[in-house]
């Protein structure tokens, strides 16, 4: 794949703050997340200053990736392409019977299930949830259609697993993957550069 994938992850929310995981629910913006997402249009605009044609952006569906996709336009506006793409298969990974629980309630709960694990690993074993290998095919039709630049405003995990796929490491992987807010990553020839303001 030649596709040169800028990838974003929404600004922090109310719930990620709390430790509460979301998957297809959702939670609005902090004024941290908000500031973070101003962060990266500015970020994204000077690192696309010389680009002779705006870029096109595809954005998760749920509230938290667009709104974190309208504040980045609002920095970085001519730089992108007018019409911004809805893409639900850069939805979060969905969690479930674990949406809307904290940590803690998970591991309350599923103690045995959690224990079988060595890291964040079990999230993708979430009862009733989407599970490792659909939300990889949705993932990996995804990349495979992307054949020019584009910018991506995604969440956490679906960003690690979009990482990970590209790279072609496998499951167990995914969870060495930390993105954090407020840095865009660079999917180009191979290999991911992170950039900082």
């Amino acid at each position: 794949m030649s596709a040169d994938i800028y990838l974003l992850r929404h600004g922090e929310t109310d719930w990620s703050q709390d430790g509460r995981l979301q998957g297809q629910l959702d939670s609005p913006l902090t004024e941290s997340g908000r500031r973070q997402a101003r962060q990266l249009g500015a970020l994204l605009a000077a690192h696309l200053a010389g680009a002779a044609t705006p870029m096109n952006c595809q954005v998760s569906p749920l509230g938290r990736a667009q709104e974190t996709a309208n504040l980045i336009r609002a920095e970085a506006g001519r730089l992108l392409a007018p019409e911004q793409i809805t893409e639900p298969r850069l939805s979060e990974i969905g969690f479930g019977d674990w949406e809307g629980l904290t940590f803690d309630e998970i591991e309350a709960d599923w103690e045995d299930l959690i224990d079988q694990y060595d890291d964040l690993d079990w999230l993708f074993d979430a009862p009733n949830g989407e599970g490792y290998e659909r939300a990889l095919a949705r993932i990996q039709s995804w990349l495979d259609d992307q054949s020019g630049p584009v910018i991506a405003v995604s969440h956490g995990l679906t960003s690690q697993l979009i990482c990970c796929a590209y790279l072609g490491e496998p499951r167990a992987a995914v969870a060495g993957f930390t993105l954090e807010h407020g840095v865009i990553y660079r999917l180009r020839n191979g290999g991911i550069e992170t950039i900082r303001a």
